[in-house]
C-alpha cells in the first residue's frame, strides 16, 4: 500500500445473511492498532477511516466480527462455517 500520512480508507460490506434484521459489531485495526467499532445495522454500508499509513512498509487491515452467525446458528441449515459480512470494494484514498 501506497499512502501518506493522512490517508483515507474507503470500506463498503453489504450483511452476509441480508434477511437478517440483527445489527452486525465489526471493529477495524489497521497497522494492529484499534482504528474504529462500527455498527452494520442496513444492507450496504460505506465506511470511511482516517488512518496514518506507513511508507515503505507493508500496512495491515484486520476486521473482527462480534458473534458471527451460521446457518446452524440460525437453525435453517446444517453448515456451520461462519459468516457476516461481504467485503465489497476495498480503496485508499492519499
Amino acid at each position: 500500500i501506497i499512502g501518506s500520512n493522512d490517508s483515507l480508507l474507503k470500506i463498503r460490506v453489504d450483511k452476509y445473511y441480508s434477511q437478517n434484521s440483527n445489527p452486525i459489531n465489526l471493529d477495524i485495526s489497521i497497522n494492529k492498532q484499534f482504528k474504529q467499532k462500527i455498527l452494520i445495522d442496513k444492507k450496504e454500508n460505506n465506511l470511511l477511516i482516517r488512518f496514518n499509513c506507513i511508507i515503505g512498509e507493508k500496512n495491515s487491515i484486520f476486521f473482527q466480527v462480534e458473534n458471527p452467525m451460521s446457518l446452524f446458528d440460525k437453525k435453517v441449515g446444517l453448515n456451520r462455517n461462519k459468516r457476516s459480512i461481504i467485503l465489497k470494494d476495498l480503496s485508499i484514498i492519499n
